[in-house]
C-alpha cells in the first residue's frame, strides 16, 4: 500500500440510529453504498437512494 491515498467517507444515518439504515459516500467520487438491516427492508424501499 505504498501508493495509497487518504480518502474521506461520509456516513449518513437517516434515522439517527447507527444500527438502522446507513448511507456511505466517498466525497471525492460518485460512489454510494446503502446498508439496510433486514428488519428495515420495508422502510428502505421508500428511500430515493435505494430506487
Amino acid at each position: 500500500m505504498k501508493n495509497a491515498r487518504p480518502k474521506t467517507v461520509q456516513i449518513l444515518l437517516p434515522d439517527g440510529n447507527a444500527k438502522g439504515i446507513r448511507i456511505a459516500e466517498l466525497t471525492s467520487r460518485t460512489v454510494q453504498a446503502v446498508q439496510i438491516p433486514r428488519q428495515k427492508l420495508s422502510v428502505a424501499e421508500e428511500r430515493k437512494e435505494v430506487r
